[in-house]
């Protein structure tokens, strides 16, 4: 008995063996095959990561063949026949990367205006008019220190009576007023007409001051409060270096 299961297992062995040879003899130009296609595949891949990607883009062709034209890509437009038409670009998306230019604030503009740079630390520009320079006698800026008034005296044209001429306006004024308390607006009404007309009569050269003065806000209310007396004070001296100090006396 032990004799036939020798047999039987040599038997099985034998068969064993042969279906694998007969297996591996039908599947082995299956798996080759297999391999060589992978590694062509790999090849192709790699040939084609190596690409700058505008190459990559215009070796694109389209469903009938054809290539995109010189400097466009398959993003770029579509064959419609024999015509190549471009795809139109949106605005908004080109400006979406785009970085706001930087907002210029009110002195930067004044800057640029004149072409000059910024005053150094603790100075400033004086100026004739908001957003206007005062230039100097060669067309320069004129620095002053921050915290302290700056005043000009310009002469202008405005009422420069004579001493009797300036008496009589004081008059007239004087008449004026009564005629207006008393209710006579008739005879209040011809004063100021003689006053308008006197005053149309006596035009002359007269001073006329201005300030610059910059300090943090802060202290701007007390400082514009001390700059007016200080000009007051610098017109009344104008008037009378002009000769016209019977007119702020």
């Amino acid at each position: 008995m032990r004799k036939n299961t020798y047999w039987l297992l040599a038997v099985l062995l034998i068969l064993l063996v042969g279906v694998t040879v007969y297996v591996i003899q039908h599947e082995t130009p299956t798996a080759q095959q297999f391999k060589k296609e992978l590694t062509d595949a790999n090849k192709l891949l790699k040939h084609s990561n190596n690409q700058p990607t505008e190459t990559r883009k215009e070796s694109r062709v389209s469903d009938d063949g054809k290539r995109p034209p010189p400097g466009e890509t398959s993003e770029s437009g579509y064959w419609h026949g024999d015509h190549w038409h471009k795809i139109a670009t949106d605005p908004e998306k080109e400006n979406e990367n785009q970085k706001p230019a930087k907002r210029l604030g009110y002195y930067e503009r004044i800057y640029k205006k004149y072409g000059i740079a910024p005053p150094p630390s603790g100075y400033a520009y004086r100026m004739s008019a908001p957003g206007i320079l005062r230039l100097d006698e060669k067309g320069k800026p004129i620095l002053y220190k921050k915290g302290e008034a700056v005043f000009d005296i310009v002469i202008t044209t405005g009422f420069a009576p004579t001493y009797e001429q300036y008496q009589h306006y004081l008059e007239l004024i004087r008449r004026r007023d009564e005629a207006s308390r008393a209710g006579n607006d008739g005879r209040a009404d011809q004063l100021n007409a003689e006053i308008t007309q006197l005053k149309s009569n006596a035009q002359g050269d007269i001073p006329s001051v201005s300030a610059s003065l910059a300090v943090p806000t802060h202290l701007a209310e007390t400082a514009a409060a001390e700059t007016d007396q200080k000009a007051s004070e610098i017109m009344r001296q104008a008037y009378i270096d002009m000769g016209l100090g019977y007119m702020v006396k």
